[in-house]
């Protein structure tokens, strides 16, 4: 499951042009088919967005992701807390991926 804002696909690289949904879904089919983590998925999308645009977003950017594996499967080398653990890369001038803390109620 990924969640991201319109910061995302609403940077624009310097000739104008729009990274976009499509560019997004391009990506997502890539990484499922690659099948990496949700942590790797955002870590790649996080430099895929700052690439695509230059490095130089101009809006507020956040990505979000979670994945959950039916039972008895799993990636190499990724424990299963790891893989389930919720990934956010966010910042205003650029995006830095890494777990995210979530405040308690």
């Amino acid at each position: 499951m990924l969640f991201y804002t319109d910061g995302v696909t609403e940077s624009r690289s310097a000739d104008g042009r729009l990274f976009g949904v499509d560019l997004l879904a391009d990506f997502l089919v890539r990484a499922t088919l690659d099948d990496v983590s949700a942590a790797e998925t955002v870590r790649r999308l996080t430099g895929h967005v700052v690439d695509a645009v230059g490095g130089d977003l101009r809006d507020d950017a956040t990505i979000a992701t979670q994945r959950r594996r039916l039972p008895g499967t799993a990636v190499a080398g990724v424990t299963p807390a790891e893989e389930t653990a919720p990934r956010a890369a966010t910042a205003r001038d650029g995006l830095r991926a890494g777990p995210r803390s979530v405040p308690s109620s």
